[in-house]
């Protein structure tokens, strides 16, 4: 859908400056329209700017879930929930290994060396 350069400046927000602007910098490509004047597509300035007013007609949403769609949505969250449990074992194994590693390194540190001074006087 093609749209005039006023209504491009009404669903976006921005000045007509700026869309002019835009068009002239290359940012947006204007093309023409089927009466002869230039616009541009709803696609090409949704690539740039968010449109804060939609158009009428372009892409309405729908109320309605078909069944497959409900199927696939219910798959999609199994597969949501199977994931978070594997994060959370695989968050649980980490902090097992981690207090693994610290007490194998406690247990491998050398022994605590005395000082020259201490040499001859009897351990505690």
């Amino acid at each position: 859908m093609i749209l005039t350069f006023q209504a491009v400046s009404e669903y976006t927000g921005k000045s007509l400056s700026t869309v002019y602007r835009a068009v002239k910098t290359g940012k947006l490509s204007a093309s023409t329209r089927e009466d002869g004047t230039q616009g541009i597509e709803v696609s090409e300035v949704a690539r740039i700017w968010p449109l804060i007013n939609q158009p009428e007609n372009a892409n309405a949403k729908r109320d309605t879930v078909t069944g497959h769609e409900n199927a696939v949505i219910s798959i999609l969250r199994e597969k949501i929930a199977f994931l978070e449990t594997e994060i959370r074992f695989g968050r649980e194994r980490e902090e097992k290994l981690m207090d693994m590693v610290a007490t194998l390194q406690q247990r491998l540190l050398p022994a605590p060396v005395r000082p020259w001074w201490q040499v001859w006087r009897k351990a505690a």
